[in-house]
């Protein structure tokens, strides 16, 4: 059975369809007045994992941007990347990849739309709180806040 849960803030209303998992498989963002201003679909395999999630426009044909996300052979997810419409064009805008220690938690590096290395972030894991985020770091080790790239959807 598909669930659905609106929230509303002083800008737009959004909505969340949830699967028997209780995950998200889609999110409409409406304005105040219900005109769609984005759609976002979620896809997942067989067991759960998720593949791509796609944003499309008011039109319901054109993708504002999309997210394509890689497993490694285990089924861990190892990282994303990142797509958004840029000019007119769907452009390549960063990927992440994560790593998994079990001395240094993990850690997930951004490469800019070039490829290039650009920061990372770290994560431990709290048996009783669970994943937090200790860092961000750029590619030198020089701990830094506020740094991301724009993601593949604006909500």
């Amino acid at each position: 059975m598909i669930k659905s849960e609106v929230f509303i803030n002083q800008n737009n209303k959004e909505i969340y369809f949830w699967n028997n998992d209780e995950v998200a498989i889609r999110h409409l963002v409406l304005d105040l007045q219900d005109n769609v201003i984005q759609d976002e679909l979620t896809e997942f395999t067989n067991d759960g994992k998720c593949l791509t999630s796609v944003v499309f426009a008011s039109d319901y044909q054109t993708i504002l941007g999309y997210r394509e996300y890689f497993y490694d052979k285990k089924g861990t997810e190892i990282g994303y990347s990142n797509y958004k419409r840029i000019n007119g064009n769907l452009e390549f805008v960063y990927r992440a990849e994560t790593s998994y220690s079990n001395n240094l938690g993990t850690i997930c590096k951004f490469y800019d739309h070039k490829d290039n290395f650009v920061y990372y972030e770290t994560f431990e894991n709290d048996p009783e709180h669970g994943i937090y985020q200790v860092g961000t770091f750029t590619s030198d080790g020089e701990e830094v806040l506020g740094i991301s790239f724009p993601r593949y959807s604006d909500y």
